[in-house]
């Protein structure tokens, strides 16, 4: 169907326009939406104009909606807590203030000279749908097949693995194939999702980084997280074999998630049926702030997505600096730490356990499990920085250097180097990229940087808990990202709410008004 947008409308006219409607109604009321309209005030679509009216035609097709006010009208959806379209369709037909808010002029108290009052401005529950498949760049067609294709039952894996363990690679070296190719400088330019992706990049987190929220040289750290589909695991059997009297059969059927997959939750311990949501996150940032999401298969292992996701993000991102990458166990292996060798990012990830001791190649001096020297007397080696030009970390004699409450614990009557500066070892990480990192493991300034990983979790509990995500229980991959990154744009928006603090019904009524 071809509909029409020629231009949007600017912020200045948005605001101009919440602004002289929302004078009309009632400040007590509008009190209990004081948070929506501040951030609906401060939520600038400029950015995103020329994005948006690409959706639509230029030239032929009945006028469609702003795609401005439909993009701002699902961001307020999510602050409201509402799960389903169809009921925030219905809130806004209902609720003049929210309509209001979404930039939908709502209908008026006259009457037309014909006995008929004007109708309202609000989209139908279509419009909406319409412009979500708008922004997933693939054939509905396609869409509609995947659904209507028979599959094999997905069976759940009967293996319970262990506390903290997490599902291995299917496929031997797609790791390494993987960060061949981001070397290469190749992306995955034919995702669908790409526009979505974009509209956050530029109408969200640039601004974030324009207003101090997000430092240019980041740090980033990338974690996954479960996300339990609304579909049925089972499918929907199409065959006769329960008119036979057979009611467990393995025959084909529809499923109406056809992206969904069986993966395993290491924080429950359980098995679940649907995505992984995989998050790249400023971790020193203030508030927590995601920079890119993406949804891929829940069996998928989070250091296959993360080489794809960094590839993606650095492209995604060029006025930014990328310093150091911080990830959990999953992303410990060795073609990962190459791939952030060859950009130039620091490694701050967790060893996990499973290739403890081994190297890549046998390093020349005694080494412990976080690649620290050893001297001879068994004490760990103090460390004393890293030599950019040669690339190489100085470690000295525990005796000699390091903070002196470590100093008094070393016992040694007989040192091993005459000099009074102690013995000095060199490390390279070229040795071992995985143990030699360029901030040694172990050290305080390692954890210090590794600590911030806590920020991908609780940004995650923003999105599963604060705003509801799996409350939404929806059916496809398209609906899903679309969810998970409408979230997103909330955690920004509750940032520069934080930082700038607007008072919008002050600005219409007074302060003393809105007091009272």
């Amino acid at each position: 169907m071809f509909l029409l947008v020629k231009e949007c409308r600017s912020h200045a006219e948005y605001q101009e326009f919440l602004l002289t409607h929302l004078k009309k109604e009632d400040p007590c009321q509008l009190k209990l939406y004081e948070k929506v309209i501040n951030k609906a005030y401060l939520l600038n679509l400029d950015p995103l104009r020329d994005y948006l009216t690409g959706m639509y035609a230029s030239d032929q097709g009945r006028p469609a909606t702003d795609p401005t006010d439909m993009l701002r009208s699902l961001v307020v959806m999510i602050e409201c807590k509402v799960t389903g379209i169809t009921q925030w369709a219905l809130d806004l037909k209902r609720n003049r203030i929210l309509t209001v808010i979404c930039g939908f002029k709502p209908a008026e108290e006259e009457v037309l000279p014909d006995g008929k009052v004007p109708p309202h401005q609000v989209p139908g529950v279509g419009t909406f749908y319409d412009f979500l498949k708008r922004a997933w760049l693939t054939d509905q067609a396609e869409l509609k097949r995947r659904r209507m294709q028979l599959r094999a039952p997905l069976k759940k894996p009967r293996k319970k693995l262990k506390a903290g363990e997490k599902m291995a690679p299917k496929h031997p070296g797609v790791i390494k194939r993987l960060v061949d190719r981001a070397l290469a400088g190749r992306t995955f330019e034919r995702r669908p999702e790409r526009l979505i992706q974009e509209l956050f990049a530029r109408g969200f987190v640039d601004q974030s980084v324009e207003k101090g929220l997000i430092p240019e040289n980041l740090l980033v750290s990338g974690d996954g997280t479960s996300v339990r589909t609304g579909a049925s695991s089972s499918g929907v059997k199409v065959c006769k074999c329960r008119e036979k009297g057979i009611y467990r059969c393995d025959c084909p059927r529809r499923y109406s998630d056809p992206d969904a997959t069986w993966g395993w939750d290491s924080h429950r311990e359980e098995y679940f049926f649907g995505h992984t949501l995989y998050e790249l996150n400023a971790c020193t940032s203030q508030n927590d702030l995601p920079i890119y999401l993406r949804l891929v298969n829940a069996s998928r292992h989070d250091s296959v997505t993360g080489v794809v996701a960094l590839a993606e993000a650095r492209k995604l991102f060029p006025n930014l600096r990328f310093g150091g990458f911080v990830g959990d166990s999953a992303h410990d292996a060795y073609d990962f730490y190459r791939l952030l060798n060859e950009w130039e990012l620091a490694a701050f990830i967790a060893l996990n356990g499973r290739a403890s001791g081994n190297f890549n190649y046998e390093p020349p001096i005694k080494v412990n499990e976080f690649g620290i020297p050893i001297c001879p007397k068994g004490y760990p080696m103090a460390y004393y920085g890293f030599n950019k030009e040669r690339c190489r970390l100085k470690w000295r004699c525990p005796k000699m250097a390091g903070k002196r409450k470590h100093r008094e614990k070393v016992v040694c009557e007989q040192p091993c180097s005459p000099s009074s500066y102690g013995r000095v070892v060199y490390t390279k990480p070229e040795w071992d990229l995985r143990l030699f990192t360029r901030i040694p493991r172990g050290t305080r300034a390692w954890k210090e940087v590794f600590n911030t990983r806590t920020s991908s979790e609780r940004s995650n509990k923003r999105k599963k808990i604060d705003y509801r995500l799996e409350d939404c229980r929806v059916r496809s991959r398209l609906q899903w990202y679309w969810r998970a990154h409408l979230i997103a744009m909330n955690q920004h928006l509750d940032a520069w709410v934080a930082k700038e603090k607007p008072d919008v019904l002050a600005l219409i009524f007074g302060s003393e008004k809105v007091a009272a």
